[in-house]
């Protein structure tokens, strides 16, 4: 458990409940700011799968190869994070958890059954 002294700055927050999937998986998403799923160039000989984690190997990328990203997956290990201070609706000693960054200051977050009703 880590524990940050943050000004939050909201986005979007997903549903209540439980902790997200790890990894989370964010369709759509922009890993970086201002990203763009134009050309991208391969840095590394990559091998293509038919899933994540999976062993079928279906393709194959050479390095500084360029590809046309149609859209893109971004998978992130949620991070916890325990409020220090109240500030709105969040309460000192809540957790909740930072999801896919949005840009320099700003996160996807996801909040557990503690503030469910706040």
């Amino acid at each position: 458990m880590k524990k940050f002294f943050i000004t939050l700055h909201l986005i979007c927050l997903s549903a209540f409940g439980k902790a997200p999937s790890n990894p989370y998986i964010d369709k759509q998403a922009c890993p970086f700011e201002c990203c763009k799923y134009k050309k991208w160039k391969v840095i590394n000989d990559t091998i293509l799968y038919d899933k994540l984690g999976g062993a079928k190997s279906i393709g194959f990328l050479k390095k500084n190869s360029y590809i046309d990203a149609i859209t893109v997956e971004v998978h992130v290990e949620p991070n916890e994070v325990e409020i220090v201070f109240n500030k709105g609706k969040y309460l000192k000693g809540d957790r909740i958890y930072l999801l896919t960054p949005q840009s320099a200051q700003f996160h996807l977050l996801h909040a557990g059954d503690d503030q469910k009703n706040r």
